[in-house]
């Protein structure tokens, strides 16, 4: 799927190309004009691209004829490009390198001797967890391969997934419909956090939902909160909490707790990473909760991608 955007990436560049009828034109001719513009010379052109020279000039007076203009003209013992010449010759090179990765991303994916970067969303409650050990990974075994982790936003999940803008974006909630593919990934355990000499709970083992309800919260955005099942159960007991700060990331809480009288919720891989380097104390919650199950989504143009299939199937190893 990825050579299927590389062809529309050419057609686009094609596009910038003026009086010329893509319809009637032998895109062969174009790969013609780009060495003979490279070499200044029909003899070394023919010989880059194991044609004969009358090939060569026959095929350029076709191109001529196609664009109307003489695109090279004598110059001492070799021929110079015109000015409309060097106008194609960069549009005509982005066009062709398009279709050249287009071909060689069509066929087998090869991880060792791959570049490309893997565009992710993924919330940082579940990225501490997986992005060490894929990057690690990558490095000892195909280090042309790199990942752009980008913020998750529980509204825009579902455009972006449809417009390709990434390759895969992990959520609590899948999404299976016409376009969009899910996966179970991995499920993980939610725990409270409070500050170890909190003047509440500080000297206790447990909390009661009493104290639940009763202290005062720092908990994550709106968007994120209302796709938790944590939060749903919390919501169902019918009670209210005091959020006194709504932060942007899950990591930003352990620091805020850390700091003030607020308790939060963070998954529990999290609260054992920062307990000790913050001074954290880790309570069970008081009720009972289903872990959170986190999906893998992706556009299911990339479903039988060799590459895509390759960055699943490495998130899946983490895990298990």
């Amino acid at each position: 799927m990825i050579g299927i955007f590389c062809t529309f990436k050419f057609h686009f560049v094609m596009e910038c190309i003026h009086n010329m009828n893509l319809r009637n034109l032998d895109l062969n001719l174009l790969l013609v004009f780009e060495a003979v513009f490279s070499e200044r010379s029909i003899t070394k052109a023919a010989n880059k691209l194991a044609l004969s020279q009358p090939a060569v000039s026959n095929a350029l007076n076709r191109l001529r004829d196609t664009l109307n203009d003489p695109l090279f003209e004598r110059e001492g013992k070799g021929i110079a490009p015109t000015d409309e010449a060097r106008r194609l010759a960069p549009v005509i090179g982005k066009a062709l390198k398009a279709i050249e990765k287009s071909l060689e991303e069509a066929g087998d994916f090869s991880p060792e001797d791959s570049v490309m970067e893997f565009k992710i969303i993924m919330s940082d409650a579940v990225e501490p967890v997986l992005m060490p050990a894929l990057i690690r990974h990558a490095a000892q075994n195909c280090p042309g391969i790199s990942f752009a982790l980008q913020p998750m936003d529980p509204e825009k999940l579902r455009a972006r997934i449809l417009a390709k803008e990434v390759h895969l974006g992990l959520f609590v909630i899948p999404i299976n419909e016409d376009k969009i593919r899910s996966s179970h990934l991995l499920s993980t355990q939610t725990c409270i956090i409070a500050r170890a000499d909190h003047p509440v709970i500080g000297h206790k083992d447990t909390i009661t939902e009493d104290d639940f309800f009763s202290l005062q919260w720092v908990l994550i955005g709106d968007s994120l909160r209302r796709a938790s099942s944590f939060h749903q159960e919390a919501k169902a007991k019918g009670r209210t909490r005091r959020i006194v700060c709504k932060a942007s990331r899950m990591l930003s809480l352990p620091y805020i707790v850390a700091d003030t009288d607020l308790i939060g919720v963070v998954t529990s891989n999290i609260a054992e990473r920062f307990a000790d380097q913050l001074g954290l104390k880790i309570f069970k919650v008081p009720f009972k909760t289903p872990p959170e199950s986190w999906h893998m989504i992706w556009h299911d143009d990339y479903t039988d991608d060799p590459a895509h299939a390759w960055l699943r199937n490495q998130l899946k190893t983490i895990v298990s």
